[in-house]
């Protein structure tokens, strides 16, 4: 969490995701979660 804020604090966005989520994800549903953090 500490390199989390430390990117976001240099003005990065960061989004987070489990590990096993990553892997069950198809590209498409990665593009959906990166549409939703956008509109954050």
């Amino acid at each position: 969490k500490i390199r989390t804020k430390e990117l976001i604090s240099k003005g990065f966005k960061v989004l987070r995701l489990w590990e096993q989520k990553i892997k069950n994800m198809s590209l498409n549903e990665f593009r959906v979660e990166v549409k939703k953090f956008g509109s954050l």
